[in-house]
């Protein structure tokens, strides 16, 4: 079963920069007068992307995170979708999954999904019930 969500809010350098290499994202919010390197080079992908950067006061991208531990940047994505298994199973001759059960904790599940990618596995079995779901937080543990 394939979902889709609204729109979400990832923050922080990190996970921006993670975003930027691997989903689509709608544009990009960087703090008024904030001029980091790290921050500028965001910029530049997002320029070379063709992505929208918008510049705003700190106040705004608080909103758009839900925090203000957001690092100057926010990045504004749709949320990523879920794969049936019948895709993976047709993307790879003998593809590797990784079966969870039970994981309540999205950095865990960040962590899994970042070990998982690492290992060259094709993908993650999430239970509907009783597990995190894939959410902004999962995002940035995924790519701390």
């Amino acid at each position: 079963m394939v979902q889709r969500s609204a729109a979400e809010a990832l923050y922080g350098i990190h996970a921006v920069e993670e975003a930027l290499r691997s989903r689509p994202v709608d544009y990009v919010l960087v703090g008024e007068g904030h001029r980091s390197r790290r921050v500028q080079e965001i910029i530049e992908r997002c320029r070379q992307q063709g992505i929208s950067v918008r510049f705003a006061p700190a106040p705004a991208l608080e909103r758009a995170a839900g925090t203000p531990r957001h690092q100057n940047v926010v990045a504004v994505c749709s949320a990523k979708a879920y794969d049936d298994l019948d895709a993976i199973w047709r993307s790879a001759a003998a593809p590797l999954l990784v079966v969870l059960d039970g994981v309540e904790d999205p950095a865990n599940l960040g962590a899994i999904v970042r070990s998982t990618v690492a290992s060259g596995a094709h993908g993650v079995v999430v239970p509907a019930r009783r597990a995190a779901g894939l959410s902004a937080a999962v995002a940035r543990s995924a790519a701390e």
